[in-house]
């Protein structure tokens, strides 16, 4: 998308937009005053020989900030003309792996949750919108293209991708008990226009799947992608309900997987009992470092479990802490124990100092 822009392009390109406002302003002159306005400012900064790439750039970005009001022809014009290097893009998801891209939104007007239709590396799939507009100076990973919002006619062919799904699952399953591979199926999924299958499974080992792939590709007649998922993302493609009542957070909310040590457990004081720290997929909760941050900065304002402190009935050892609560056990001495709050040990403990 990039180009040279000679300042005669660019003010030719402003040019184009104001006439083209002023049309618009006849019929709708409180949403294109705004645009006229800008535009004008642009073509003066354009004759003081004000970098043109500048000009644009700028002139691009108040697209976001008069959004509806008046900036869409504006983002069409410099699209048309080819002047933009900073692509609007919104995030969408993709697949049931939840596979986060940039799209091009083009002259679409989406909102969050959207479903739609958009071109990619892979093919033509469909997705669901997931983060606004916005603009980006680069992206690492190829940028899809917007097609269209999601019709009826794309919901039907949505259902008969799903019969398919089932029926190309019950194949590569044949195929792999004939082929007697190490490895577990876990779902498989057709993109939108079905030119091409993943095969998403979990396996410990390596596994060499030339010929799987090309039986697979002779009797289903599409493109086959093999894709290996960990544990984890066994548990966010199938999904479940946790010990908390709710569906897995990494089938819902969580994007991404952090680490999860046994030492957060500690921290929070919490059972170390294996079975009853272990998720779906066998490996620590991914919940327990949700609080983590918390139960860390709350403790440093606490005393240490030991120590000895002066609290409002005399002189007493720690026994135990409530992070939560933010209250201290004291032990007297005499298998008396008693609950104060931090603040309460805290005062105490400050006129004992002065």
């Amino acid at each position: 998308m990039s180009k040279n822009i000679a300042a005669t392009g660019a003010l030719e390109c402003v040019d184009a937009m104001i006439a083209e406002a002023k049309k618009d302003f006849r019929i709708y002159p409180q949403r294109t005053a705004p645009a006229l306005e800008l535009l004008s400012t642009s073509r003066v900064l354009l004759i003081k020989n004000v970098n043109a790439r500048t000009v644009l750039d700028n002139l691009f970005l108040d697209y976001v900030r008069f959004k509806k009001c008046c900036g869409f022809f504006i983002k069409q014009s410099i699209y048309d003309q080819g002047y933009m290097i900073m692509p609007m893009v919104i995030g969408v998801v993709l697949r049931k792996t939840r596979d986060k891209i940039y799209a091009d939104a083009g002259h679409s007007d989406l909102k969050l949750n959207d479903e739609i239709i958009l071109e990619t590396e892979h093919g033509v799939e469909d997705g669901i919108v997931r983060e606004k507009e916005k603009v980006i100076q680069e992206s690492k990973y190829p940028i899809g293209k917007v097609l269209r919002k999601i019709t009826e006619r794309d919901k039907k062919r949505l259902a008969e991708n799903e019969r398919k799904n089932l029926r190309a699952k019950n194949i590569v399953l044949q195929k792999v008990a004939k082929c007697k591979l190490d490895m577990k199926l876990i779902c498989v999924q057709y993109i939108f226009d079905r030119s091409k299958l993943f095969v998403y499974y979990v396996s410990e080992t390596r596994i060499d799947f030339r010929e799987l792939v090309k039986d697979l590709g002779h009797v289903l007649r599409t493109r086959i992608q093999m894709v290996q998922v960990g544990v984890r993302d066994e548990s966010k493609i199938v999904g479940g309900i946790g010990i908390c009542g709710y569906v897995l957070c990494c089938r819902t909310f969580l994007k991404d997987f952090n680490s999860v040590t046994i030492d957060m457990a500690k921290e929070q004081d919490l059972s170390l009992s294996t079975a009853k720290l272990s998720g779906h997929c066998n490996r620590l909760m991914c919940c327990i470092a949700y609080e983590n941050d918390v139960y860390r900065a709350v403790k440093k304002r606490l005393p240490q479990i030991g120590t000895t402190v002066l609290t409002p009935e005399g002189r007493a050892k720690i026994a135990a802490i409530d992070c939560i609560r933010e209250k201290v056990t004291v032990d007297f001495g005499d298998k008396s124990f008693k609950a104060f709050t931090v603040k309460q040990i805290n005062e105490r403990n400050k006129k004992e100092s002065k």
